[in-house]
């Protein structure tokens, strides 16, 4: 009867890289960015749109994203280094804040918005659109603005855009609809 045994040698190098692959390959860890959107009165701003900048390049966002009825907004997986967070929304003054992700997930204190003056001086016409536009009648994703849809499928993005669900078998539905046209 044969037995077919590893050598010492080849056992020593399996051991070695199933140790080196456990420990010495650790992935980076990542950490979340937090906070939540006020207005003056201390009262949570919806649909605000929230992004994230590396800090010393402001045209094109990491990731957008925009608050829950709740006015709080979430980053996940953010790795570690210096960042800007611009928060706008339709009738309030833009508004930046500067933060450093070291080692642990960062709870921004709570951000107020200001109203936009009402007479106006002059315009000046800015080229980023928000994520989120509330108009009377209507709601609009900006889908152009969120750099994660790059990468996703018309499901994807819609399973994210407000009012709207997609169930498991990719039928969509808005406000609990589904007699729409698209």
């Amino acid at each position: 009867m044969k037995k077919n045994l590893l050598s010492p040698a080849v056992a020593g190098c399996v051991a070695l890289l199933l140790l080196l692959t456990s420990t010495g390959y650790a992935q980076p860890k990542s950490f979340k960015i937090s906070g939540v959107i006020k207005d003056s009165a201390q009262k949570p701003l919806t649909f605000v749109t929230v992004s994230l900048f590396k800090q010393q390049q402001l045209q094109q966002p990491l990731r957008s994203s925009y608050t829950n009825d709740a006015g709080k907004f979430q980053f996940n997986a953010v790795d570690t280094g210096a960042y800007t967070v611009i928060v706008s929304h339709t009738g309030f003054a833009e508004k930046q804040e500067k933060i450093t992700v070291t080692d642990k997930d960062i709870a921004m204190t709570d951000m107020s918005l200001v109203r936009a003056a009402a007479s106006l001086q002059g315009v000046t016409v800015t080229s980023r659109k928000p994520l989120i536009e509330q108009t009377d009648d209507k709601i609009i994703f900006n889908v152009e603005n969120d750099p994660a849809t790059k990468t996703e499928t018309a499901i994807d993005i819609l399973r994210k855009t407000p009012f709207v669900s997609v169930d498991g078998d990719d039928n969509v539905q808005v406000n609990g609809q589904t007699n729409f046209k698209v």
